[in-house]
């Protein structure tokens, strides 16, 4: 029996329909992806999902999955309309809950949420710099990244999550937690997924331009509105991961099948 059947708030562990389980599967690859692209920070940050057909479930980590080894069975199953509880070393990191329900429950189409210290990430978040547009997926993402100031211990975790809600319902697609890292939301797993990779590489490639101290090219205004205007409205496939899913699980079934279980 898996740390989760033991430790659920369920008393008996159900087998979990075809929906619930796909979700797990998904939210397990998406723990193998970040470990192995190198966006995770051992056992900090989270991935999360709701369940396909339902409206309140979700799927999370638990407090202290090392990503490398997640498997769908040893996640955890919660609801947007209960309370987070303080689970630490046996359940759901509060954190965990309370921005996903945040990003769950802040605009009806999303249905995911990835909470990453990433390298370029975190660097990122600690400048006192523009995010620029000056590549394919720094185009994508500008205009829709939201920046979160740095919290200290006296604002609560309910505190953070509301103000979370609010920067989401404003439009945007990405945020920077200042001095800490990533929220990403997405309308499926894969999205998110993809969405942290993207402006990851976005974060990756502006560093190291300006570390040239070179003069940065930016497209004009007009090229700029249109291509992201393409991104957002064509037919989705340039930002929603569903291209490049598949592969990635096969390349994860290749290398190791035990995140399906």
């Amino acid at each position: 029996m898996s740390q989760a059947a033991l430790i659920s708030e369920n008393t008996e562990w159900d087998q979990p329909s075809a929906n619930e389980q796909k979700t797990r599967v998904d939210v397990a690859a998406c723990y193998r992806l970040m470990s192995l692209y190198g966006l995770t920070d051992l056992t900090d940050g989270f991935a999360s999902c709701r369940v396909e057909g339902s409206k309140d479930e979700f799927i999370v980590g638990g407090y202290g999955l090392l990503p490398e080894l997640a498997r769908a069975s040893d996640l955890y199953k919660r609801s947007t309309q209960g309370s987070a509880k303080l689970e630490k070393f046996a359940g759901v990191d509060i954190d965990a809950f309370n921005f996903t329900q945040a990003a769950l429950t802040s605009r009806p189409e999303y249905n995911a949420c990835i909470h990453a210290h990433s390298e370029f990430g975190v660097a990122f978040s600690a400048l006192n710099c523009d995010f620029l547009p000056m590549t394919q997926y720094g185009i994508m993402f500008h205009g829709k990244i939201a920046y979160i100031d740095f919290h200290d211990t006296s604002v609560t975790s309910e505190q953070a999550r509301d103000e979370i809600g609010q920067a989401l319902q404003s439009g945007a697609e990405i945020l920077i937690l200042r001095n800490h890292g990533f929220l990403v939301p997405g309308r499926s797993m894969a999205q998110a997924f993809f969405h942290l990779y993207r402006i990851e590489q976005a974060c990756r490639y502006q560093m190291r331009a300006m570390q040239t101290g070179a003069e940065i090219i930016i497209p004009n205004k007009t090229d700029l509105a249109d291509v992201r205007h393409q991104y957002w409205t064509m037919t989705h496939i340039d930002n929603d991961g569903t291209r490049e899913w598949p592969s990635l699980l096969a390349k994860l079934d290749r290398l190791d099948a035990s995140y399906r279980h």
